[in-house]
This record gives structure tokens, sequence and C-alpha cells, in this order.
């Protein structure tokens, strides 16, 4: 998952980009708004997002400014510039200083969410070509013993904190700062099975609690574990447990 900033100094622009696209779907899990270039890199240098989204002519320090420090300081952060002037010598000047977009307003909605996508693919490319160069080929074998059991600690806390996010394979070996390759094999080699099979089985332990309270209808506790298909839900937890949710909550209430 990764983490996005936006900065604009007009609060129904950063309201209305934060809102309207569920930056979940798009595999952002943390969203940052600052109105001033100032604060803008107090969360910056606190949190370290992925991607800024910031307008040019923002308070403090401007968009181009901070753009320079970034490149500085944070070379690998994706930067989109946004602004209401049609000026050829701010676009110019944003491409010499890296950035990677620069999307005029009124903002497109699609425009916006297609520039972010690309920013992802970029940095997940970077990523692995980062991991492919600073890990051996012996990787696995270092990471046994001691180091293996930590990071395999980590993963299980991120399931069990996570569960109910879009949580898969690729989202935990990123957490970890791993190939997923990697991962699968360290945790199969740890936990004696596949990590999707137990995240699901943690999602269905989840599950079957939720089912012992009758407030909660069938597609809610889906819903709650991670599972927004009713159906797939219901196969899953049959699966697992050989009888379907409502089977499960009617043996558990009578």
């Amino acid at each position: 998952m990764y983490k996005l900033l936006i900065v604009d100094d007009e609060q129904w622009i950063r309201q209305g980009l934060r809102e309207v696209i569920d930056w979940e779907m798009y595999g952002i899990s943390e969203v940052w708004e600052a109105e001033d270039g100032g604060c803008a890199l107090d969360i910056i240098r606190k949190n370290q997002p992925d991607i800024v989204i910031t307008d040019i002519r923002i308070p403090d320090v401007n968009g181009l400014e901070l753009s320079t420090i970034l490149k500085q300081e944070y070379p690998q952060i994706k930067v989109i510039f946004i602004s209401g002037y049609q000026d050829f010598n701010y676009a110019r000047e944003a491409i010499s200083l890296g950035v990677y977009n620069y999307i005029l307003k009124p903002l497109n909605e699609n425009e916006v969410i297609k520039t972010v996508q690309k920013c992802i693919i970029d940095i997940e490319k970077e990523r692995l070509q980062q991991r492919e160069t600073n890990q051996p080929k012996n990787r696995f074998e270092e990471l046994k013993g001691t180091g293996m059991r930590k990071i395999i600690r980590e993963v299980v806390d991120y399931v069990n904190k996570y569960y109910n996010k879009k949580v898969s394979l690729a989202s935990a070996a990123d957490f970890v700062h791993l190939n997923p390759s990697y991962l699968s094999k360290l945790f199969c080699e740890e936990m004696g099975e596949p990590f999707t099979r137990y995240l699901m089985k943690v999602r269905i332990q989840k599950a079957k609690e939720l089912l012992k309270e009758p407030r909660y209808k069938i597609y809610e506790v889906g819903d709650r574990v991670g599972y927004s298909d009713i159906k797939y839900f219901v196969k899953i937890f049959k699966d697992m447990e050989g009888m379907t949710p409502a089977e499960y909550r009617e043996k558990c209430l009578t």
C-alpha cells in the first residue's frame, strides 16, 4: 500500500481530491492534506509519502521550491503538479525538476487517477530493481533463523491488524520490504502453510466471532473481515468450517 499527500491552499480542492476518489481502491492506504509548503514539508519529513500532489501557487514554500527540496532530500517521492495557470514556463520548470506530471485545473478525476496509477507502477518497478540489486541470490538462506522469525512475526502482526483491508501477499511483502516470492518461501517454511491460507484462517476466525453477534447481518460480517463479495465469503467459510455462516450462527445461538 502507498501513501499520498495533497497540498493546496484551497480547502475544497484538498477535500475534493481526498473524498471523491476512493484511494484505497487504487492502493493508497493513507492520505494527508497540507495547506502550504511548510506544513507539507513537516508531513513529508514525518511520514515520507510515496506521492505528492501539489499546486504550484501555495503559501510559504511554493510548489516549485517544494519540488526542489524533495528532489534533493527524497528523490524517490513522485511529485504531481496541479495548477490553474496555463503557463508553459511553469510546466517546463516542473519537468526540469523531475516532476512526474503537470495537470491543469479544473481537475479531471480520471486524469488524476491515471497519473497516480502510473506513479505506483513506476514505484513498484523501482523497488523491484532495488531489491534485485540489493538481495544476493542466497537471500533466502540468509533470512533463515532469527531473521526469518522476526520478519514472519511482522507479517503475522500485519495480517492480524489489516485482515479487513485489501491484504495480499504483495502488500505484505511490500510491508516488510521483500520480494513476494521470497516472502512466500519464508512464510511457508516458518508457518507450515501458504500466506493466503493463513490470511483466510484469520478472516474466518474473526467472522466466527462476529457471527455470534445477532446484530450483524451475514453480508456485514463478510465485509467486516475483508470479503465484500457475499457469495465468495460463504464459499470460503464453508470450505474452512464445513458449514455456511448461517448454519454456524444457528449452531452457536441455539
